[in-house]
């Protein structure tokens, strides 16, 4: 189980949610079979956001292959698998994944099986990562079905953005780092 603090308590958690590769290290640690298929993986903020304002939905779909790893986010087809979820086809990027799209789908179910999809033994993580705005942050931070998130931003956001669930992130530049560095800073307890 994942330990996470919150508001000064400490609580057991079972499932992580990224948009990104934070939780990398955690997940590999168990050495167990990856409890979510957001691993290695990483979501632009926009489909992320979408993805978890209607999450019960889209958690139940299974993937589809993007035809050449066209993605909307790119002037140029990817060099890894880009998977498609729902109608508004949400947008999961497989960069670290090597073995083909199919692949990515068939871990991503098997992934997703293994959830505990009780909210409140989920963390939800998001960061200013990939195309964030604050008004992506403000949506994030009202998604009152999950009790247990949080939000990382760098300095060019904190007036903007402020809560008990924000956490700002001690880095120079105009956005967080990418998800493993940012684990570094702020670790999955176990």
């Amino acid at each position: 189980n994942l330990i996470f603090i919150s508001k000064g308590e400490v609580k057991a958690m079972t499932t992580l949610i990224s948009n990104n590769c934070y939780g990398v290290a955690y997940e590999k640690a168990k050495k167990v079979d990856y409890t979510t298929p957001f691993f290695s993986v990483f979501i632009f903020a926009q489909d992320y956001i979408t993805f978890l304002e209607s999450f019960d939905q889209y958690i139940a779909m299974t993937p589809r292959i993007s035809k050449g790893n066209i993605s909307r986010h790119y002037k140029y087809p990817r060099k890894y698998p880009v998977l498609l979820i729902g109608e508004c086809n949400i947008e999961i990027h497989c960069a670290h994944d090597k073995k083909g799209a199919q692949d990515s789908v068939d871990k991503w179910c098997r992934r997703r099986d293994r959830m505990d999809l009780d909210k409140s033994k989920m963390i939800v993580k998001l960061c200013d990562r990939d195309k964030f705005r604050p008004k992506l942050g403000h949506r994030f931070l009202a998604l009152d079905q999950f009790p247990n998130k949080r939000l990382f931003i760098s300095h060019k956001w904190k007036e903007e953005i402020t809560g008990d669930d924000v956490i700002l992130v001690p880095v120079s530049g105009t956005r967080c780092p990418i998800g493993t560095t940012l684990e570094k800073l702020h670790p999955v307890l176990n």
